[in-house]
């Protein structure tokens, strides 16, 4: 605590020049600060055993969340992001699929149906006759569907582009795996908001705020810092996409060897979809059948931001994907196999949840490996879910058709070829950047 606050008195160019020792986390080490402040205690003085005990907190603690370690302008730059930039973030994904639930749910359908129907009986009986009204209505419906889907298509690509250009190798794949849960958490949140207004008035209160197109919580010097930090670990300035790039990126190798990995991931893991069916056909109650896959989901979360903070702290997001890989492939077996105790089953499906703890590691990996290449880091999540969405719907319909469930003939075979194609794609994607140097 006395050295922190020595430092944090200590002038910009002190800290400054201490800029040129950044880790691989962009953290900016004052070691010749500390030796300073050191000096200043006594040449025969230690730091007492308070700052070393604190020190050993602090380090621990930062495993966890790393903008609890590190030196002072580091910790107040990245806890900066971590109070506005980051709850910004989440809350706009928060929203998307908050009013995606809704918009399934019929929350909204029902509202138009409630407003437009006597209108539209009233029409056909005076104004426009129903060859014309219906076939018109049918057209302007489908039509925004599509744009509903076009309009949010921005928001998943997007904000975790917005993540990766700020953050660092050892902070992303942590926040990675919060964002991507939010979908479970808005699905639970619309589900106790049963009621409509509610929903419009929270949609209300979290967009407007949200709404800003400047941040506004970031100074000229915050900016600055962090520019030079995300340059420090390798990135390259974002230039205006042009044709050439285009041209360059797609048929290169370097876009494929994720896209492959990602829809795998996306896939392999969908035995969860089913699990509702087999709770209903093994006798449990409507009760149970309703609560008992929440735990799975609440299993995703909590597994998900475990393995994003031991990804963060070793880097080892290959062996963490393989590892998950792994696990879900036994998850798949015993359901192929089916003649096994009604515990396994049920354990089976639940691990099938953490599946999805893949999807975070392997993103933030990618967006390290490509630092230096800032379009192709732009462009690497929105095609592959691009790819990913063309795959799932087709895929479930033919490998799992309802005359077959729960006991799928084939279903849970296929997805067992998905994960082995998972493992092999991935660590074909390690060795080609590793060839590449």
């Amino acid at each position: 605590m006395e050295i922190d606050a020595v430092i944090d008195t200590e002038s910009n160019s002190t800290i400054s020049k201490n800029r040129d020792n950044a880790d691989e986390n962009g953290k900016f080490h004052l070691h010749s600060t500390v030796a300073e402040s050191s000096s200043s205690l006594g040449q025969d003085q230690q730091p007492n055993q308070e700052v070393k005990q604190n020190s050993l907190w602090r380090r621990i603690v930062g495993m966890v969340w790393d903008s609890l370690d590190g030196d002072p302008e580091y910790r107040r730059y990245v806890q900066r992001l971590d109070r506005i930039f980051f709850p910004t973030v989440l809350l706009g994904y928060f929203i998307k699929y908050l009013d995606q639930t809704n918009y399934i749910l019929g929350t909204w359908f029902s509202l138009g149906v409630m407003v437009g129907s006597i209108p539209a009986q009233m029409s056909q009986l005076r104004w426009v006759r129903p060859s014309i009204l219906l076939p018109s209505c049918e057209l302007i419906w489908s039509s925004l569907r599509f744009f509903i889907g076009l309009f949010e298509a921005c928001a998943f690509p997007g904000h975790i582009a917005l993540l990766g250009s700020w953050y660092g190798p050892k902070e992303l794949t942590k926040r990675l795996a919060i964002l991507l849960q939010v979908e479970s958490i808005a699905r639970i949140f619309s589900g106790y908001l049963g009621c409509w207004r509610w929903l419009f008035i929270m949609d209300a209160i979290i967009s407007i705020p949200i709404a800003n197109t400047r941040a506004f919580y970031l100074s000229n010097n915050h900016i600055k810092y962090g520019i030079e930090r995300i340059e420090k670990l390798g990135q390259r300035e974002q230039t205006k996409l042009t044709r050439k790039d285009l041209k360059r990126v797609y048929p290169g190798w370097e876009i494929w060897v994720f896209v492959v990995p990602y829809t795998m991931v996306a896939a392999w893991h969908t035995a969860t979809s089913y699990f509702s069916l087999w709770l209903k056909w093994a006798g449990y109650s409507v009760v149970q059948t309703n609560y008992l896959p929440t735990g799975g989901s609440a299993l995703n979360i909590v597994f998900s931001f475990i393995c994003g903070v031991i990804a963060d702290a070793t880097g080892q997001n290959y062996w963490m994907t393989v590892a998950i890989q792994g696990l879900v492939i036994l998850c798949n077996v015993l359901l192929s196999v089916w003649t096994v105790p009604k515990v396994l089953l049920l354990f089976a499906y639940y691990v099938s949840y953490a599946g999805s703890a893949a999807t975070p590691i392997l993103i933030s990996w990618a967006t390290q490996l490509t630092t230096a290449d800032a379009s192709l880091r732009q462009l690497l999540v929105a095609t592959a879910n691009v790819v990913s969405y063309a795959w799932v719907l087709w895929v479930p319909l033919v490998v799992f058709p309802t005359y077959d469930a729960p006991k799928y003939k084939y279903g849970y075979q296929i997805l067992i070829l998905f994960g082995g194609l998972a493992v092999v794609s991935v660590t074909l994607m390690k060795y080609m950047y590793w060839r590449k140097g």
